[in-house]
């Protein structure tokens, strides 16, 4: 699998070999030609299913047609339609080399590397393809013998250990407002707001302990995680302690497409007191989904991304009220893309269905969109985080609130971190990062709009 996997990130590999076909004279050929440069997948596959029944013993047909789902990121079809084209020309060296592509993206590499062999024994190649051999030899007696390395058996783990210091201008999630408008039936009251329910600023001290552990079990891989998070300010009033523990089931990281499955518990302390708790379970599928344009076809730094579908369930548990408990149902849609950076995108929409008649405002319409973005700039590690959710209840919240409006909720934040190497020996040699986030809360109840900035600074330990 490691092999596999080396063979097609490598560019001199990975990319199909439709520049080597030695034909000539075969534009006038309806049968060996392609579809329209800009055509889309499912125009390209109509365009080889309208030419079929009259190509059937047409070697070049086959030969484009395999070119095609090589370059659809569909080996597995390319090898069936090269080998066609090799049935009614065994010797054709275009179609050859074509179909030692293939069988290496599948994961033949003994049949590839044989082939190539045969390929370069022969007299009479061409000075460019007999370079173009040497070379895809070279490449694949290296990644064999990278290959040969034992890989880690058994869990690897590493854990992480952080100390901040900062400040917060809401560290109480206090509303904006400093009144609060009561709406009676005959009369509405303007009252202010006691100064222990108004936005506290202050100072914070942050400790963070992270471990993750990843345990490979033939292809599939389990990834655990457990995370602790202390907050202390100058009032105790406003200390938390969150823990959080999470298992990943990813059926096969190496596959074109595969199941991921994830359990996760979450457990809020607030001065001291459990605040809040939930268990959440999730199940996506998620695949290879890679733009073919010519930019990309030919660009060894092309974005390699993987797009999900799921769903998932939460109990929602918050022990000083728990008449606003619920259980939350819904689909996810992920879009991750890597290369020297790291895209992430998620969409989720729900519904958070009260588990006591008389929660107000009923069941909830929650849906949120996340895009997270790291890369490497000015010698420094950066990540960029903006999220923005929407909540809406399906009934009135309260008559003293705007006379029992349906509340709707939307919240908008900002998280932008740097961190780099300090080269600090005596202190083990820790990362250092600064972080800054930005916080907005609308709501067409006031009591419910709110405003927090945050900034800390601090040192980060790795082992191993």
């Amino acid at each position: 699998m490691a092999l596999t996997l080396a063979l097609l990130a490598s560019p001199s590999i990975a990319q199909p070999l439709a520049n080597t076909d030695t034909d000539t004279g075969t534009a006038a050929d309806p049968c060996a030609q392609p579809p329209p440069s800009n055509a889309t997948a499912l125009q390209g596959q109509r365009h080889f299913e309208a030419l079929e029944p009259r190509c059937l013993r047409n070697a070049a047909y086959y030969r484009q047609h395999g070119q095609w789902l090589l370059k659809q990121a569909n080996p597995g079809a390319a090898t069936e339609a090269l080998e066609r084209a090799l049935l009614l020309e065994p010797e054709h060296l275009g179609t050859q080399l074509d179909y030692a592509q293939a069988l290496i993206v599948v994961g033949e590499v003994d049949s590839a590397a044989a082939l190539l062999q045969g390929l370069q024994a022969q007299p009479n190649v061409p000075a460019p393809i007999a370079a173009l051999l040497a070379s895809q030899l070279q490449a694949l007696n290296q990644l064999a013998a990278a290959s040969n390395t034992p890989a880690p058996q058994g869990l690897s783990s590493q854990v992480v250990f952080s100390q901040s210091l900062g400040g917060d201008t809401n560290l109480n999630n206090a509303p904006s407002v400093s009144n609060i408008l009561l709406t009676y039936p005959e009369i509405d009251l303007n009252l202010p707001l006691q100064d222990a329910s108004r936005a506290q600023s202050g100072a914070t001290a942050t400790t963070t302990l992270q471990w993750t552990g990843l345990l490979p079990v033939q292809r599939q891989v389990w990834l655990l995680q457990a995370k602790s998070q202390a907050r202390q300010t100058s009032t105790a009033t406003n200390h938390y302690q969150q823990a959080e523990l999470g298992a990943t089931w990813l059926q096969d990281p190496a596959a074109a497409q595969q199941w991921i499955a994830r359990a996760e518990h979450t457990q809020l302390r607030w001065e001291g007191k459990k605040l809040y708790s939930s268990h959440k379970l999730g199940l996506q599928h998620q695949w290879v989904h890679q733009p073919h344009t010519a930019h990309t076809a030919n660009n060894a730094n092309a974005p390699h991304c993987r797009l999900a579908v799921g769903a998932e369930v939460e109990d929602r548990a918050f022990s000083a009220s728990r008449a606003t408990d619920g259980l939350y149902r819904g689909a996810t849609l992920t879009l991750v893309c890597q290369n020297s950076s790291s895209l992430s995108i998620q969409l989720s929409t729900g519904l958070d269905q009260p588990q006591q008649p008389q929660r107000v405002g009923g069941a909830q319409h929650q849906h949120e969109l996340r895009v997270q973005w790291q890369f490497a700039a000015l010698g420094n590690q950066w990540q960029t985080e903006y999220a923005y959710q929407h909540q809406q209840d399906t009934t009135g919240y309260s008559p003293l609130l705007s006379r029992n409006a349906i509340r709707r909720v939307s919240r908008q934040a900002v998280r932008l971190e740097t961190s780099g190497p300090t080269h600090w020996a005596a202190l083990g040699s820790p990362q250092w990062f600064g972080s800054l986030e930005l916080t907005r809360q609308s709501s067409n109840l006031p009591l419910f709009a709110s405003r927090r900035n945050a900034a800390q600074t601090g040192l980060r330990w790795l082992w191993p």
